[in-house]
C-alpha cells in the first residue's frame, strides 16, 4: 500500500506529516565528533525531510539532540571550575538551538539544491510534563559524561543531581523520563505552518518543563523521548502521517528469536497485540510502538517506521514498516484516498 499524493486543505496548504529523526543513527553524530561528522549528519537528515516536502507535504521535524546534549553536558563538566553548571533544562535548551539551527542551514543548502521553494524555522521549544509523574521517583535515564566517584558524590550532594554507577563505566548522572503531556509551542508551530514554513521544534525532546502550586513554570531534571514528543505533536496539530526513522528498514517481532518477523504492513490493533504479547523487548523499540499506538488511537491515519535511506521507497509502498488506524485494501486505495478528510470530518474515534 502505498501514500498518495497529499492532498489540499481549503488554504491550498499539503496534508501534514510529523518525523522524528532520532531513531536512525546515520541521522546522529556521536558527542564525540567534530563539527565536520556533526554537519554531515544534519545533512543526511536534511535529505530525508526534503524527501516529503518533494512528495507536498507540510513538515515538522523532530530533530534527534541527545548527542549534543551529550556535548553540552561534557563541555560544562570540563569548565566545573571556571563556571557552576547549568540545569539540565537550560542544557537542553543550548543543544536545542545548536541541533536547529544545524539542520535549518543544511536543509535550506538542500532546498535550494532540489529547486523546492519552501522556509525553515526552528522554535525552541518547551513541553510540558507533570509534576507527579511516577518517572522522577525513579530517575534511570544516563546522560552526561562519566563521572568518578567523588565527583559524582559531590553533584549529588551539592546540587541534588541523581547519579548512578554503570558497570564498567564509573558514574553518570540519570534524568527522569515523565511522559510528555503538552507542547506548549503548537501555536507557533501552526502559524509557521500556515505560512507554509518546514518548522524545525522539540530538538532532542524539547526542554521538558513543569508547573508549580503557583501555576509558574520551571525546568525538570529529565529527558523526553524524541518518538512520544513527536506523536504528541502529530496528535496536537491533528496531522495525517507520523514518521519514525528506525534503525533497521522494517520493525523487527520477537527479535533474535525463531519466529522472528519484520513487519511489512499492520494495523494498530494488531500492533498493539505483539505489544502485548511481548514482541518488542528492545526498549527504544517498545517506545516507537507506544509512539505509534498513541497517534492512531487518537486519529492519525498511518504510521511510517524505517531508514532514511527507504523512506522514498516506504513513501511509496515498497520498503519500511506502515501501521495503519484500519484495515486499507490495495483495491480501496484505488478508490479513497488516504488522506481524503481531515480529523475533524471523521467517525469519532474508538479506543
Amino acid at each position: 500500500m502505498s501514500i498518495p499524493t497529499p492532498e489540499h486543505d481549503a488554504s491550498g496548504l499539503g496534508r501534514l506529516a510529523i518525523v522524528s529523526l532520532s531513531g536512525d543513527p546515520s541521522l546522529r553524530a556521536e558527542a564525540d565528533g567534530d563539527v565536520r561528522e556533526h554537519l554531515r549528519a544534519a545533512q543526511r537528515a536534511a535529505k530525508a525531510v526534503a524527501t516529503l516536502v518533494r512528495e507536498g507535504f507540510r513538515v515538522v521535524v523532530i530533530p534527534a539532540g541527545e548527542a549534543q546534549l551529550n556535548c553540552e553536558l561534557i563541555r560544562e563538566e570540563e569548565a566545573a571550575t571556571k563556571l557552576p553548571p547549568s540545569p539540565l533544562s537550560e542544557a537542553a535548551a543550548a543543544a536545542q538551538g545548536v541541533v536547529g539551527s544545524r539542520l535549518e542551514a543544511a536543509l535550506r543548502n538542500t532546498l535550494r539544491q532540489e529547486r523546492l521553494d519552501r522556509e525553515v524555522a526552528t522554535i525552541v521549544t518547551q513541553v510540558l510534563v507533570s509534576g507527579d509523574d511516577p518517572a522522577f521517583d525513579a530517575p534511570s535515564r544516563p546522560v552526561g559524561p562519566s563521572l568518578t566517584a567523588w565527583r559524582a558524590r559531590e553533584l549529588s550532594r551539592a546540587r541534588g543531581v541523581h547519579v548512578l554507577e554503570e558497570a564498567g563505566k564509573g558514574w553518570r548522572r540519570v534524568a527522569a523520563a515523565p511522559v510528555p503531556v503538552e507542547c506548549l509551542g503548537v501555536r507557533a508551530i501552526e502559524a509557521l505552518l500556515d505560512a507554509n514554513h518546514i518548522v524545525l521544534t522539540s530538538a532532542g525532546g524539547g526542554i521538558p518543563v513543569a508547573m508549580d502550586a503557583r501555576g509558574q513554570l520551571g525546568g525538570t531534571e529529565s529527558l523526553l523521548d524524541e518518538a512520544r514528543v513527536a506523536a504528541l505533536v502529530a496528535n496536537e496539530l491533528a496531522a495525517e502521517l507520523l514518521v519514525l526513522m528506525s534503525p533497521t528498514e522494517q520493525t523487527p517481532a520477537h527479535a533474535g528469536q525463531v519466529n522472528q518477523t519484520n513487519l511489512e504492513q499492520s494495523t494498530r490493533h494488531e500492533l498493539r497485540d505483539l505489544h502485548a504479547a511481548g514482541a518488542f523487548t528492545d526498549p527504544a523499540l517498545a517506545t516507537r510502538v507506544e509512539a505509534t499506538l498513541e497517534f492512531l488511537d487518537a486519529g492519525g491515519e498511518q504510521t511510517i517506521l524505517t531508514v532514511a535511506q527507504k523512506l522514498t521507497a516506504a513513501l511509496a509502498g515498497r520498503a519500511g514498516t506502515r501501521v495503519t488506524r484500519e484495515v486499507v485494501s490495495e483495491r480501496s486505495t484505488q478508490q479513497i484516498s488516504l488522506f481524503g478528510a481531515k480529523r475533524d470530518e471523521q467517525d469519532p474515534i474508538d479506543p
